[in-house]
């Protein structure tokens, strides 16, 4: 990354998510005590976008381009479409200015003229070493027992360690006991605050604008929490305080997403069901119930979400007309359907018995790609394997090559391969099919 940035008009993007060590990575560049070739301290411009910084990223990079002098600029907490708009304007031609972004949602798309570095979780034994070296008075058991819940996340992991006296033994604290030591961090504890945490992570990330006719987000949360508008917010405010909500402009996320997903079930206990799918599909909020249904897909194991899922593909259910979903419902079946696999397979199966015209197969219906990506996936499973397979043959045989571009021929065939198939399905198995 430094041999990138010392090169003028360059652009690297550094992705991880929240609790990692990218903004703490990316100081390390300008520290000469790490490594060498460090970058100069005295050519670098910082702006974080959660500050809502003056003037924007954008505007201020033409301005030091124009100065023609070599910089280093950084923006953290970029978003992809920033990015993009600051890549351009960084590498034209001309330029002395390299550009390195951070962003903490990690997405598939890569920047055209951009190096793009991920930051992943650290390994247990890492952060157990970490934790052993800041904390000498916590033992090796309670060191590990820390560094597995925090799921990689050094944030997280001494948050948790600060919350242990000197002398305490944490071995028979569990799963739900070491949550609330990281909620309340040595203050009293707040029953409404670990609600609020928990209603906060039934979605992915929320707005928390307060503004008239724009709070329906906030509306809706706290209606679920059974407290107002306001004090939802204060309750959010103080979990950003304790570093465990992240912001964005408008937006809200309780992150690390393990410790969001721990949340999240313990509100999916707490709360019935048919309130959450009242609530959510009859909220009047399309981007909260996508965003629910994002989180559900973290939670495929936990039977409420199976059941959510199940309800939703059903003959009556939100996603009963396969043969037909809107963009939305195309957003909610991909997200759920890994989640019910085989209910999300019926449901194709059926919608393509019952359709006698033959378009729910052909690259007449809008879905046509998304369902047969959602299909490559869910033929990892070698129970389902055969099944999918079945389906995507079904998809690809209505394709005419001469006519038709993007054909899913090569998806399917990806399937087959010896090595990296993508399935647990044995060789002999997809032999067998192929047979």
């Amino acid at each position: 990354i430094r041999k990138l940035l010392h090169a003028s008009a360059s652009s690297v993007r550094l992705t991880g998510l929240s609790g990692v060590g990218k903004t703490r990575l990316v100081q390390a560049l300008f520290d000469d005590r790490i490594g060498y070739n460090a970058l100069n301290q005295l050519q670098v411009f910082y702006s974080d976008i959660s500050d809502s910084p003056n003037p924007s990223p954008r505007s201020f990079a033409e301005q030091l381009i124009s100065l023609r002098r070599p910089v280093i600029l950084v923006v953290d907490n970029c978003p992809p479409e920033l990015h993009r708009r600051l890549n351009s304007v960084c590498t034209a031609s001309g330029s002395l200015v390299s550009l390195i972004t951070v962003e903490y949602d990690v997405r598939e798309d890569q920047p055209e003229e951009t190096e793009v570095f991920q930051l992943v979780p650290a390994s247990v034994e890492l952060i157990q070493k970490v934790i052993s070296a800041r904390f000498d008075y916590i033992n090796n058991v309670d060191a590990r027992t820390i560094a597995e819940f925090s799921g990689g996340n050094a944030r997280i992991a001494i948050a948790l360690a600060k919350t242990i006296k000197q002398g305490k033994d944490m071995s028979s604290l569990k799963v739900r006991d070491l949550l609330d030591r990281l909620l309340h961090q040595r203050n009293e504890q707040d029953k409404g605050l670990m609600k609020a945490a928990e209603i906060c992570s039934l979605v992915y990330s929320f707005d928390c604008s307060t503004d008239e006719g724009q709070d329906l987000a906030l509306s809706l949360l706290s209606s679920l929490a059974g407290i107002s508008v306001v004090q939802l917010y204060e309750y959010i405010a103080e979990l950003k305080r304790r570093e465990l909500v992240q912001q964005r402009n408008v937006w809200r996320a309780v992150l690390p997403q393990a410790i969001s997903n721990m949340l999240a079930q313990r509100a999916l206990e707490n709360i019935p069901i048919n309130v959450l799918r009242k609530m959510f599909e009859g909220g009047g909020s399309d981007r909260l119930l996508k965003s629910f249904s994002r989180r559900l897909s973290y939670l495929h194991e936990n039977d409420k979400a199976k059941e959510i899922a199940s309800e939703w593909l059903s003959k009556d259910g939100i996603l009963s007309s396969i043969d037909s979903l809107n963009e939305l419902e195309m957003s909610l079946f991909k997200n759920i359907a890994p989640i019910d696999a085989g209910a999300a397979i019926d449901s194709i199966e059926r919608a393509a018995k019952e359709d006698l015209s033959g378009r729910f197969l052909s690259k007449d219906n809008n879905n046509y790609v998304c369902f047969t990506r959602v299909l490559r996936s869910l033929a990892y499973d070698e129970m389902l394997f055969s099944r999918c397979v079945s389906l995507l043959c079904s998809f690809a045989l209505t394709e005419r090559p001469r006519v038709n571009s993007n054909s899913i021929r090569p998806l399917l065939k990806s399937l087959f391969q010896i090595h990296l198939s993508g399935t647990h399905d044995t060789a002999d198995q997809r032999l067998s099919i192929i047979s």
